[in-house]
């Protein structure tokens, strides 16, 4: 249809774009891990036919929760990961978030992985998990040893880190990372 009058509005009350909006908050949407510039598979280590996969579905948790668990590595959305969740220091990332979802990693409990609805600032300790040299792995403060989420059979647990688990396969840059930044260039021209 014609839009003419709306983009005659628009042009009088000079409105910035959605990505203007987007880097105006960029605490939330960069920092906070809104817009990965990233998203992942995480394999089994000693069985890489199988993946970390989110239970859920796309979007938000209807309780705020969720589980991940090991299952056949097929390439789907639910097994694609990311940072989330800011650091002390503004940037991203504390955390690790299930793509495409408002959950991010808190533990393990019954042998799946437990999610809860992401805290983009990242003051909430329990999802502060990094993935570092092949470990899936709590950050922790001081000299304590960490504890790692560990593959184990068909399920996984949380014990003392001790060697890889994890591989970081299938790395891909998200559409929507893609676009943003085509767009913020846009806004610099």
């Amino acid at each position: 249809g014609d839009l003419s009058n709306i983009l005659e509005v628009k042009n009088r009350l000079k409105c910035k774009s959605f990505a203007w909006f987007m880097h105006r908050f960029k605490h939330v949407y960069e920092d906070g891990g809104l817009i990965p510039k990233e998203t992942f598979t995480l394999k089994d280590a000693s069985h890489s036919d199988m993946c970390l996969t989110y239970e859920g579905s796309a979007g938000t948790s209807p309780d705020g929760r969720g589980t991940a668990v090991l299952a056949p590595c097929n390439g789907g959305e639910r097994q694609r990961w990311h940072g989330a969740n800011r650091l002390d220091k503004g940037e991203c990332c504390s955390g690790l978030r299930a793509w495409n979802t408002d959950q991010c990693v808190t533990g393990v409990l019954d042998g799946k992985v437990s999610t809860f609805v992401c805290d983009v600032s990242g003051q909430n300790a329990h999802q502060a998990w990094k993935l570092e040299s092949g470990q899936l792995k709590q950050r922790s403060g001081g000299f304590m040893q960490s504890d790692c989420v560990t593959p184990a059979d068909d399920s996984l647990k949380v014990q003392r880190c001790s060697g890889a688990s994890w591989i970081q396969d299938d790395v891909l840059e998200p559409i929507e990372s893609n676009l943003y930044k085509k767009a913020l260039a846009d806004l610099q021209e």
